[in-house]
């Protein structure tokens, strides 16, 4: 989903400066999440179980995983996303969500919107879908931009404010092309 910025990004830094720059972010992301949890359990105190899995209008997530076309599987590229999701109530929001890929001769960013679903909120299922676009870069010689259309599905398991999701997504580029990206999100309500 962050194809755009993966442009730039990519074609003036090194595998490893862009890996180092990641771990950077991830970094600053889980402290900050951290941050926010203690600041939370000193100033509340103790809050009873109910309470505790309160749904929040905000969520922050950074998302690591893979990335593979359906129709060459064995090419999985590693996957880096944040996101954001604005809660309308308990069953519907709204997300904003950007993701980079990093394989051995290509490299995408892809950016979506789209709309959040929880039809059953107790047990932790989310449906997202939306459109976006991506951006691709093959070996620093072409740069390609699609549309692209995307579902994808996440099991949330709670722990106080933070959140973790096993998920998968689909992402449909044109009639011919599919990408599945699966992974991890990890994130915080507020």
């Amino acid at each position: 989903m962050m194809n755009i910025i993966k442009c730039s990004l990519f074609k003036s830094q090194s595998n490893h400066e862009v890996a180092a720059s990641i771990k950077v972010i991830l970094l600053l992301f889980l402290i900050s999440i951290s941050n926010s949890m203690a600041s939370e359990s000193v100033t509340e105190g103790h809050e009873s179980a109910a309470a505790e899995h309160e749904w929040h209008k905000n969520h922050a997530a950074v998302f690591i995983g893979g990335m593979a076309p359906v129709s060459n599987s064995k090419e999985t590229s590693f996957a880096l996303g944040l996101s954001y999701e604005r809660r309308l109530n308990e069953t519907f929001g709204l997300e904003v969500l950007a993701d980079f890929t990093i394989g051995s001769h290509e490299r995408t960013a892809l950016f979506a919107t789209g709309v959040t679903y929880r039809p059953f909120n107790d047990l932790g299922l989310k449906l997202m879908t939306g459109p976006g676009f991506e951006i691709e870069d093959e070996d620093g010689h072409s740069t390609q931009v699609n549309f692209i259309y995307g579902v994808g599905a996440a099991w949330e398991f709670h722990f106080g404010d933070v959140s973790v999701a096993p998920t998968v997504y689909a992402d449909f580029l044109g009639a011919t092309k599919t990408n599945i990206t699966f992974g991890i999100s990890i994130g915080t309500g507020f």
